[in-house]
């Protein structure tokens, strides 16, 4: 590997800083989670149990809930909803009349401070009693009644598929009639590759996949897994902006991976997502996040993580790095390791692209409705 991931860290700083300096404190506090809960009525011993990630996603959060709950099953589940101290308060009180409404199925774990939606998903994951394990995030949603029996069955009848995932609809927040599907080329090409190993499969989830939890029901030793191998990933880097990437990467790496063709879930955008934020340089900021994420969980790599796999992790950390600086003009925030590495990965810094992309990005609206032309086209010329 040509990073030194520790010196990168501490240089790139001026980036990735001040989106986690008001948490800092927060993520380093003892993790102290109440669980509100009717243990008289609660489900003894649920075969499933689905966590669901919630914060600020008011009722939102309802539609999730009873997508899980219209759920046609022979297998008895629980519901856990990790809301991760949402300040609307509307999240919290919803989430407390659902396990009121459903004392036999939902349990409620709220900490005493906000820590972010992937230690937020390992709170949640640690407090599952099911054999079985799903995750979903609280805006998101179940479409088809039939997905945990689908995907469940699946795994019981093939022990040596660790995850299960299905195709997915996307929608762009309450609209749906802007929900469309995956290309089928793309389907295709997961469907190829069902008979990977875990190991395979780990190095394309290295790069974005597109295969997001809510698609998923996976074993309850690969959440195990997963849940502690994220704890350790906390204690390398104090950044993680989303679980999605992180959670499948560990997942996969406890055998194979099963994909059904059937779009048995929603995928929802907001308009904030969409447009990749009306700020380009917050836009990259976060994008580097997400690749700083993969240059950590490399680091102590097992041996099928391919080369191939780490230099793209790397060069693409960079690439977000030069863009960042390019975007906020701090060129002068650079260090002389920093600015070795961009030239050996083969890029150079041009400032004078900052205000065409700052441009390009302050017109959310716009952006929204390319978006939605695009998905549109997809859905009518699909592959």
């Amino acid at each position: 590997m040509k990073i030194d991931f520790k010196r990168f860290l501490a240089d790139s700083a001026f980036i990735w800083r001040p989106f986690v300096e008001r948490n800092i404190g927060a993520w380093h506090h003892p993790d102290v989670v109440h669980e509100t809960s009717d243990t008289e009525r609660l489900i003894k011993e649920p075969f499933v149990s689905i966590v669901v990630i919630t914060y600020n996603h008011k009722e939102m959060l309802i539609e999730c809930v009873e997508s899980i709950l219209m759920q046609k099953s022979c297998y008895t589940y629980e519901i856990i909803i990790a809301d991760d101290c949402s300040p609307d308060r509307v999240t919290s009180k919803i989430a407390i009349e659902l396990q009121q409404k459903y004392p036999e199925k939902i349990r409620v774990l709220n900490g005493d401070v906000n820590v972010g939606s992937a230690r937020n998903a390992v709170r949640g994951l640690a407090r599952c009693r099911g054999k079985y394990v799903a995750c979903i995030d609280g805006d998101d949603y179940y479409l088809s009644p039939y997905k945990m029996q689908t995907q469940v069955s699946y795994l019981m009848e093939h022990p040596d598929v660790a995850v299960s995932m299905c195709s997915i609809f996307q929608q762009i927040e309450n609209h749906k009639w802007a929900r469309t599907p995956i290309r089928h080329s793309t389907k295709r090409l997961r469907v190829s590759r069902n008979d990977l190993s875990g190991g395979e499969r780990a190095n394309e989830f290295l790069r974005p996949s597109g295969c997001l939890p809510i698609a998923a029901f996976f074993r309850a030793d690969s959440a195990r897994y997963a849940s502690e191998k994220m704890k350790e990933l906390f204690k390398v880097i104090d950044w993680v902006p989303s679980q999605d990437s992180v959670l499948m990467y560990f997942l996969v790496h406890t055998g194979k991976l099963h994909f059904d063709p059937q779009e048995m879930c929603v995928y929802r955008q907001n308009c904030a997502s969409v447009t990749a934020d009306k700020r380009a340089e917050v836009a990259i900021a976060r994008q580097f996040g997400d690749w700083c994420d993969r240059l950590a969980m490399i680091q102590d790599a097992p041996a099928f993580i391919t080369d191939d796999s780490k230099n793209h992790v790397e060069r693409m950390v960079v690439e977000f790095l030069v863009k960042y600086v390019e975007v906020k003009n701090c060129v002068a925030e650079l260090s002389d390791y920093l600015i070795t590495l961009i030239h050996e990965f083969g890029f150079t810094i041009d400032t004078s692209r900052a205000r065409e992309l700052i441009k390009n990005n302050s017109g959310g609206h716009h952006s929204v409705w390319l978006y939605l032309l695009r998905r549109f086209a997809i859905a009518i010329f699909r592959l």
